[in-house]
């Protein structure tokens, strides 16, 4: 009996299901949502780069992440380069479907603080946590805080760091605040 037709396994491994394919979808989901939403405030932009890796390993896994969007809504890293496309921060933000959003990242960029921006006018509503760090004062302040002034069901968590002092006379809210209830 020669080397190649010998096996230590008493079945053909190659015909036999990788283990984490006998997980249900359930399990995978939780196991996913774990993995994917651990540490997220210290590493910007990672959440959303591990969900995405994962909707791209097999058919079964892009359907359990592209059918989640809870994880989708709690991957909204400012820093993640992929939101800056409008195209992909639409898609994202259409994966998420109706769930809460939770927004994070640093506005280190002009082009990030846009996007910011883009997604508090549009989505301000399903916000459920905002933290954010601004880094620059430059020019945002000509009516962009207009959306958090509207009332937000979901909002849980409001975190807003600024890295610099506003310049006299100029108020980051020009009305008082929705009160939170």
């Amino acid at each position: 009996m020669d080397l190649e037709s010998r096996s230590i396994f008493p079945f053909d491994i190659n015909d036999s299901p990788a283990s984490i394919s006998l997980l249900s979808t359930d399990v995978l989901s939780l196991i996913f949502e774990t993995h994917i939403l651990t540490n997220t405030s210290q590493n910007e932009g990672l959440p959303l780069s591990k969900l995405m890796r994962a909707s791209q390993v097999c058919h079964d896994w892009r359907e359990i992440t592209l059918n989640s969007p809870l994880l989708w809504g709690r991957c909204i890293s400012l820093n993640h380069p992929i939101l800056l496309r409008e195209q992909w921060r639409k898609e994202i933000l259409h994966r998420s479907g109706k769930a809460p959003l939770w927004i994070q990242g640093k506005m280190r960029l002009e082009r990030i603080t846009k996007c910011f921006f883009a997604i508090i006018k549009e989505e301000w509503e399903r916000v459920q946590v905002l933290d954010v760090i601004l880094d620059d004062s430059s020019d945002m302040w000509n009516g962009a805080w207009a959306a958090i002034l509207l009332p937000s069901p979901m909002l849980q968590i409001f975190k807003l760091a600024m890295n610099f002092r506003l310049s006299p006379g100029v108020r980051l809210l020009s009305s008082p605040i929705t009160p939170l209830s």
